[in-house]
This record gives C-alpha cells, structure tokens and sequence, in this order.
C-alpha cells in the first residue's frame, strides 16, 4: 500500500506541475530524486505534450549499482511487457497515417533473421499485424518453455540478445 501512495503522490506532483506553462525542472529533478530506493536505483521519464508546450527528460540515480554508474537522461532500457503497450499505439499510429495496413502479413515487416527462426514454427504470411495486436497469433509463451527457466536460473546469468 505504501509503494501505491508514493506512486499517487509522485503523479499528483507531476500533474501539478505540467499544469504551469513553465515547470521549474529543479522541483521535477527532486521529485524524481524522491522515488529512489533500494528496489528502484533508478528512474526515467520523459514528458512531452502533443503542442511541444512541454518537453521535459530527467534521469536520478544509477544505471549500474555495481559500478555506481550514474543513469542519464538519453539512457534507454527494456520495460518488459510494459513496451507491448507502446508499440501497440506506433502500429496504430502508422495504420491512422497510411503507412501500413493491420491485415500486412507480419512476413512483411521483420528481419530475414527473426523470420528464419520464425518460420521453423509458424506461416508468417498467414499471421496479420492485427492477430498480433489481438493476441490471437498463435505465438507460444516462451516463459512456459523449460529451456527459458534454465537459463534464467542458471548461476552467472545468461546474456539474451533480441534475436
């Protein structure tokens, strides 16, 4: 319950503040810097608003608590399940432009290499952009796999690349 109301207190500051035209950066780098813990060494946001009336990125804490390496502001890192989300609105953003059609066979749009590996599985070219976005493409969970609990468990860790 206390994770929630810092969360609620820290977005309520926020909101407070982009309310202003001018926010003062000093108080949106503090209120960040407040959000610090063990569990959260570091923290990014970004703000922009659609009319650029706000353009704000601030980065407090570290990166690598092992090497003390402080994060930064331009520094990018994986969000999980959380980036389906973004990725769901750019799709969409591109079908609202024009520039791709939800029914595309997803064949048409990833690499040579993840479509080798693929295709060991599935037909790319009956799979849509859309069963994608639905969840309905038929892709197994590679979280239900042995293989991926070994590795992840394994001592030392295991390096994953995006392929």
């Amino acid at each position: 319950m206390k994770k929630i109301t810092s969360l609620l207190f820290f977005f309520i500051g926020l909101t407070n503040l982009f309310a202003q035209k001018n926010p003062d950066t000093q108080v949106l780098q503090a209120i960040l810097e407040t959000q610090l813990n063990q569990d959260i060494p570091g923290i990014l946001l970004d703000v922009q608003s659609g009319n650029n009336d706000i353009n704000w990125s601030g980065a407090a804490g570290v990166s690598d608590k092992a090497n003390n390496v402080k994060l930064l502001p331009v520094q990018t890192f994986r969000i999980a399940s959380v980036t389906k989300t973004f990725v769901a609105s750019s799709i969409l953003r591109l079908w609202e432009e024009g520039k791709l059609d939800l029914e595309d066979p997803i064949s048409k749009y990833i690499s040579a290499g993840h479509a080798e590996i693929l295709n060991q599985d599935y037909e790319l070219d009956k799979i849509s952009i859309l069963n994608v976005l639905r969840h309905n493409a038929g892709f197994f969970d590679h979280t239900h796999a042995p293989v991926f609990f070994e590795k992840v468990l394994q001592p030392g860790g295991y390096e994953w690349t995006r392929t």
